[in-house]
C-alpha cells in the first residue's frame, strides 16, 4: 500500500497537480487583484519560503540526524504554505492598493502597508509557528518533520519574505505591478 500511495499521490502530485495549483492560483489572483505581475511574484515568494524550509529540513533531518525526509512533508508544506502565503500577501497588496488610491505615492503606500499589516502578519505567523512547532515533540518522524518545516516556513515568510523581499520586488516593478488587460488598474 505504501508503494501505491507513493506512486498515486506523491509522484502524480509533483508531476501534475503542483503545476495545476500554481496556475490556478496565478489565474484567480490575476483576476481578483487585476494584475499580471503580482500573482507571479506572489507564487515566487511563497515558493522561496517552501524551498528554504525544505532545505533546512534536509540539512537537519537527513544530513545531521540521518533520517530520511518522509514523502508527505513537501506535499503538506506546499499545500499549507500556498494558502497561508497567499493570504498574507493579499493582505499586504490590498493595503498598498488602498493607500495608493488614497493619494500616497507608491513608495509611501508600501511603507504604510508594511507598517500597518506587519504586526498582524507577524503575530499570526508566530502563533502558527508555535502551534506547529509542538509537533516536534512527537515520537513520529513525520510529525516532527512537518512541524519543523511549517513552523520555519511561517517564520521565514513573516520575518524575511513579507517585510523585506515583497516590498523590494514591488518597488522594483513599480507601476508594472498594476498592469492589467484594460491598462493599469490603479494610477501610480
Amino acid at each position: 500500500w505504501k508503494n501505491v500511495i507513493f506512486n498515486e499521490i506523491y509522484v502524480k502530485f509533483w508531476s501534475l497537480q503542483i503545476y495545476v495549483v500554481i496556475a490556478a492560483v496565478i489565474l484567480i489572483l490575476a483576476f481578483l487583484l487585476k494584475s499580471f505581475l503580482i500573482p507571479i511574484r506572489l507564487v515566487g515568494t511563497v515558493l522561496m519560503s517552501i524551498a528554504w524550509s525544505l532545505a533546512a529540513e534536509v540539512a537537519l533531518f537527513q544530513e545531521a540526524m540521518r533520517q530520511p525526509t518522509y514523502w508527505l512533508v513537501p506535499v503538506s508544506l506546499f499545500a499549507f504554505l500556498m494558502a497561508i502565503g497567499t493570504d498574507y500577501d493579499i493582505f499586504i497588496i490590498t493595503r498598498i492598493r488602498e493607500e495608493i488610491e488614497k493619494g500616497l505615492d507608491e513608495k509611501e503606500a508600501i511603507k504604510t502597508a508594511i507598517v500597518t499589516t506587519g504586526p498582524v502578519i507577524t503575530g499570526a505567523a508566530i502563533v502558527l509557528a508555535a502551534a506547529f512547532s509542538t509537533l516536534m515533540l512527537s515520537q513520529t518522524l513525520l510529525l516532527r518533520q512537518i512541524g519543523f518545516t511549517i513552523a520555519l516556513a511561517a517564520l521565514l515568510d513573516a520575518f524575511i519574505i513579507r517585510p523585506l523581499v515583497v516590498p523590494a520586488l514591488i518597488t522594483l516593478a513599480g507601476r508594472y505591478n498594476w498592469l492589467w488587460i484594460t491598462g493599469y488598474s490603479i494610477r501610480c
